[in-house]
């Protein structure tokens, strides 16, 4: 959105080009911010932001912003606002795996049959599962039937932490002791929750860029990584 200021137009900021363009909050007032919220006002974009600069191109339909680096919102490479994660659909699931075997020995028959089930029930970001196998066997007047709960629990994603609740049946991860299984509550890092650039080693990259510039960083002649930076 564009508004008019004599013979020019200038962009105006709206509470959804702020997230867009990843403003610090810092940068307005309390009445600018709950204003932007609210949508009761739309302020220029220079006027808020020093420095800053907006070119209209109308046979384009095209807009160039260009704002100091320090009143953006830096951020990982592959990172994601919790806010924009999806908590998933309420909905049942159910995975199962069988097999019956018959055989006859001498005239009598011999019956087998063997079940294992992985049903699940998401609900508000609350993830309910249970996993559990049944043995069925039969020969002459004999009986044997036997339903094993291998496990059943709850959990949930905590995205302040970048974590898991479990509770109730689990195993541990296994990355530094042998996996070992317990009944009782677990909060363990999830790697998913971690931006790309995040989830191993990096080296941190600092500098002053005078105009607008394009970094490239490279090992053995290979590019890696490339990013735009603002002055």
């Amino acid at each position: 959105q564009v508004i008019r200021e004599g013979a020019g137009t200038k962009a105006c900021l709206s509470y959804d080009l702020v997230k867009s363009l990843s403003l610090k909050d810092t940068i307005f007032s309390p009445g600018q911010a709950e204003d932007l919220r609210s949508g009761k006002q739309c302020m220029a974009l220079e006027e808020v932001v020093k420095e800053s600069h907006a070119a209209i191109n109308s046979a384009d339909m095209q807009m160039d912003i260009s704002i100091p680096q320090i009143y953006l919102l830096r951020s990982a490479r592959g990172y994601v606002a919790p806010e924009f994660w999806d908590k998933g659909e309420t909905a049942l699931t159910l995975t199962y795996n069988t097999n019956y075997y018959r055989s006859v020995n001498h005239g009598q028959p011999y019956d087998s049959f063997y079940g294992r089930a992985l049903a699940g029930f998401n609900l508000g970001g609350w993830m309910f599962r249970h996993d559990g196998s049944l043995s069925w066997q039969r020969q002459k007047n004999n009986e044997y039937h036997h339903y094993d709960a291998i496990n059943t629990y709850v959990q949930r994603d905590i995205p302040q932490i970048k974590s898991r609740l479990l509770l109730g049946e689990g195993n541990t991860s296994g990355e530094i002791f042998d996996t070992l299984s317990f009944r009782g509550a677990q909060i363990s890092t999830v790697d998913q929750m971690w931006p790309d650039s995040q989830r191993g080693y990096a080296p941190e990259i600092r500098g002053v860029a005078r105009t607008n510039a394009q970094v490239t960083v490279s090992q053995n002649g290979n590019k890696i990584y490339e990013t735009t930076v603002s002055p």
